[in-house]
């Protein structure tokens, strides 16, 4: 595999003999064979042979609930839908493209979670002493061992508890 110095060398020359500014897309013929295959060994190439199956999009997350209205001490059913994440157990290894959800009431954060799971469909007691009023929930995508993703993947929802 060449180096991108190597690669940045090997467009320059080729582009000074059949390359021209206007148009860098379109090689000399007298190119050497792999000089337009060289990015099947680079997935960094991005060229046109790029293979899209090492191509990695960001995990995504989002909440719905079934009522966004209800009394304090009340269960929601919330709903966590992911792309690009697999959700598993909470476990001591963490594996790039896995963990599980916390569920937040408002501002908290960390350990001060309502829920911690990997169902797509979790009960969430919304606590008895929340005062009446605006309030949100929010779910936060977490590594293995509960570390939050970075940068964070979350949703949030505003919910009114009466």
């Amino acid at each position: 595999m060449r180096s991108k110095l190597g690669r940045l060398l090997l467009v320059l020359t080729l582009g000074a003999g059949g390359c021209s500014s206007s148009d860098p897309g379109t090689g000399d013929a007298s190119a050497p064979p792999d000089a337009a295959t060289d990015s099947d060994n680079d997935p960094d190439a991005g060229g046109a042979d790029a293979r899209p199956d090492v191509l990695v999009s960001a995990p995504t997350v989002k909440m719905t609930l079934d009522t966004t209205t209800m009394a304090a001490g009340a269960t929601v059913t919330a709903t966590i839908t992911v792309t690009n994440f697999v959700l598993v157990p909470p476990t001591a290894t963490n594996v790039a493209g896995q963990g599980h959800y916390h569920l937040y009431l408002d501002g908290a954060s960390g350990g001060n979670y309502l829920a911690a799971d990997q169902v797509p469909t979790k009960q969430v007691k919304i606590p008895l002493q929340t005062a009446s009023g605006a309030h949100t929930l929010k779910v936060s995508l977490g590594e293995n061992d509960h570390t939050p993703l970075q940068p964070a993947i979350e949703d949030i929802v505003n919910i009114t508890v009466k």
